[in-house]
């Protein structure tokens, strides 16, 4: 009997003793093996992967710029677990800036100063970005930096330093801009959802509701005004969620706003400084914290149901997730980003360190970003880019050490 005759069942069982090899050398001989190895032996592996999951739940996806076999999906996700990459360097500057960043399919948006450009993504790039042309966006009233911005569909809310507030179209290329906070306050947040937008600063944060007369003339009306400095906010579910800079007392520093009451309620989560917050759903939310830990508070149980602990003491500047299993977090020392397992509590599944510079050796990461092949880390003085996909890179393992402590 040729094994030609064998049933799709039988195949299986067989092909599940092969080797990557033997089985990645059985698709290149039939037609049938290749089908069957990809969605009988491949496919089921991939949708508990870090970074590179097939799951519904896992949004890192709509990022991809380009689609991933099952196969590519577990060599990278691999890869991303035992620190194989190739790193390149983007837009060095010798000035210092507080700088933003923003990932889709097709487009990658960094500000830079007062500056918001956006470029569009390739890969016949080594950093998937095509930096030969860009479109910016700019203040027409003031020259401040830009210290945080939000893009939801094809809309972009814009704050700058200064408390102005711009609000973008890309399809209209419609720009307004508004005062949202006083000149002697340091705008530190901002984030929007339908009509209704958020801004925070160093000593307000406020709630406002979009406005539209004439189909052009667009402003924002004040609804809510609370004296709290919030490091970070997002809107979800008629909710908004914000990071207080620090609360020493109470140490309740994350907060929960209703957007048609007003009323502010404090979470259950006992920390007293939140510097990024992530929200993956209504119900469960991703914080980077000052004290050192990146946690993940469940609002049903009002708790931090895990908590992950730095092991170098550093505290956490941004965070980054998939959507699904995976969270990342940029620390405030060595441009260090920690990988997280959100199934493998206390313990750092992978820990990734830009190549040294001397003025760079201590920057914070101030930004994250990543699709399933590329992680984006925003420094003072550049971004850095990293290939998960260069199986031929060396291998930059710290989870063994880490186990060890």
């Amino acid at each position: 009997m040729s094994i030609f005759w064998l049933n799709e069942y039988v195949l299986l069982k067989i092909f599940s003793y092969l080797s990557d090899n033997d089985l990645q050398n059985l698709v290149l001989t039939n037609e049938r093996f290749k089908e069957i190895i990809e969605y009988g032996v491949y496919a089921p592996k991939t949708l508990g992967l870090l970074l590179c999951s097939t799951s519904k739940d896992a949004k890192i996806n709509s990022r991809n710029c380009a689609s991933l076999s099952f196969y590519d999906r577990i060599k990278i996700s691999s890869n991303w677990k035992s620190g194989r990459y190739k790193e390149t360097i983007s837009f060095p500057r010798k000035k210092l800036f507080f700088t933003k960043t923003h990932l889709e399919a097709d487009k990658f948006y960094i500000t830079n100063g007062g500056y918001l450009r956006i470029y569009d993504r390739s890969f016949k790039e080594p950093d998937s970005i095509d930096k030969s042309e860009y479109f910016e966006i700019n203040s027409k009233t003031s020259r401040s930096d830009i210290s945080n911005f939000s893009k939801k569909n094809e809309e972009l809310f814009i704050g700058q330093v200064c408390g102005n507030g711009i609000l973008y179209d890309c399809d209209s290329f419609l720009q307004t801009e508004q005062k949202l906070h006083d000149i002697n306050e340091y705008l530190t947040c901002v984030d929007f959802q339908d009509n209704i937008y958020v801004s925070g600063s160093d000593r307000k944060f406020k709630i406002w509701k979009k406005d539209i007369e004439f189909d052009e003339l667009v402003s924002l009306d004040l609804q809510y005004s609370f004296w709290n400095y919030f490091m970070c906010a997002k809107i979800s579910g008629g909710k908004v969620f914000g990071g207080l800079y620090a609360d020493l007392q109470q140490r309740r520093a994350l907060k929960e706003i209703d957007i048609e009451t007003g009323v502010v309620d404090s979470l259950n989560c006992n920390s007293f400084s939140i510097y990024d917050l992530k929200v993956k759903d209504d119900n469960i939310l991703y914080t980077g914290h000052f004290d050192t830990t990146t946690r993940v508070f469940d609002r049903r149980t009002d708790s931090d149901e895990i908590i992950f602990i730095d092991p170098f003491d550093s505290s956490a500047y941004c965070i980054e997730h998939d959507g699904n299993f995976a969270l990342l977090c940029g620390t405030k020392h060595h441009s260090r980003v920690n990988l997280y397992d959100i199934r493998v509590p206390n313990r750092v599944t992978q820990i990734y360190y830009p190549g040294k510079q001397k003025r760079q050796d201590s920057s914070p990461v101030y930004s994250l970003c990543c699709d399933s092949r590329y992680l984006f880390i925003t420094t003072a003085v550049n971004l850095r880019v990293f290939d998960f996909k260069a199986d031929w890179a060396e291998v930059k393992d710290y989870s063994k050490i880490i186990s060890k402590w």
